[in-house]
């Protein structure tokens, strides 16, 4: 799904005239792993002009490390140029408080549905019709801050937890992170968590302060003269799930029991949803398009 996506993202950063200038910034990505042969593990290997660094170019307690292209995207432009584009498509959008997904007939919607796509998120834990017990949150902590000299992305990694990383935007910005908890539902941020990002931010990269904006390159100091450049701290919570994101289909019964929809579920891909979607989306529209296939084929043997 993820190399599926990619591909589409960094045409739509290279379209400088497209309505998605500014969502997406090409840039060169670094990663490093305390263990050996993660980079393999996680498929980064197929990523546009990949390379491992020698060993001897390596920071201290790192085993391995590599780069490659990518792009960044910043979602508070990406998410209301999706919304643009779904309404020029003819989309309806209609707000409405679910407690159970049999409500999802008129009069709430105009009409009957064809089929019904549950993108929940964690919602799919609580909502009714699905309460799927296998979702659960991953909490994230990060920084945003007012950097537009620093252009390159940064992660350190290792199996146990420690999760460091820098994500430059277009607009000038850069996310620095981060954490992984699993099943803490905590949604704000929390203060010793973001120093402790900015410490290891720093210790990684630390021409997020160059020479030219802070003389003293004493960490401590450092860390303070970045701490003056946070536009923001935010928490999220990851909507993962046991087993991985869930794409496939059953039989729903509307209209007091008369009614046989499909419901295509297409949930839990937890911090993977924004790399994974343009692959996730074409599954799970094969799979809305099997499952109506089949129904009008059955209708039709009726006849």
């Amino acid at each position: 799904m993820d190399m599926e996506s990619l591909p589409r993202m960094l045409a739509m950063a290279q379209d400088k005239g497209s309505k998605w200038r500014g969502c997406f910034m090409p840039i060169k990505q670094t990663e490093y792993f305390v263990e050996e042969k993660t980079a393999e593990e996680e498929c980064l290997t197929e990523m546009p002009n990949f390379r491992y660094i020698p060993k001897a170019e390596l920071p201290p307690g790192i085993t391995q490390g590599c780069t490659f292209d990518t792009v960044t995207i910043d979602t508070s432009r990406y998410l209301p140029c999706l919304l643009s584009e779904i309404r020029r498509l003819g989309c309806n959008l209609i707000r409405y408080n679910l407690t159970h997904v049999s409500q999802l007939q008129p009069p709430i919607i105009p009409r009957k549905a064809d089929a019904i796509v549950v993108c929940a998120g964690l919602g799919a834990r609580h909502l009714g019709g699905v309460e799927d017990q296998d979702c659960y949150p991953i909490r994230g902590q990060v920084v945003l801050v007012r950097a537009p000299w620093y252009k390159r992305g940064v992660t350190r990694s290792s199996r146990t937890g420690d999760w460091t990383y820098t994500i430059p935007r277009a607009s000038g910005d850069v996310i620095l992170g981060g954490f992984k908890t699993d099943n803490d539902w905590t949604a704000h941020a929390i203060a010793s968590q973001t120093t402790d990002i900015l410490e290891r931010c720093i210790a990684m990269a630390p021409d997020l302060m160059p020479v030219a904006k802070c003389t003293d390159r004493d960490p401590k100091v450092m860390v303070e003269e970045l701490r003056k450049l946070i536009v923001e701290e935010g928490a999220g919570l990851r909507p993962a799930r046991k087993g991985g994101v869930r794409i496939e289909s059953e039989d729903i019964m509307l209209g007091n029991g008369t009614v046989t929809v499909p419901l295509v579920h297409h949930y839990g891909h937890s911090g993977a949803g924004y790399q994974a979607s343009f692959g996730s989306a074409r599954l799970c529209m094969e799979e809305v398009a099997r499952r109506i296939s089949a129904k009008d084929t059955r209708r039709q043997a009726k006849l």
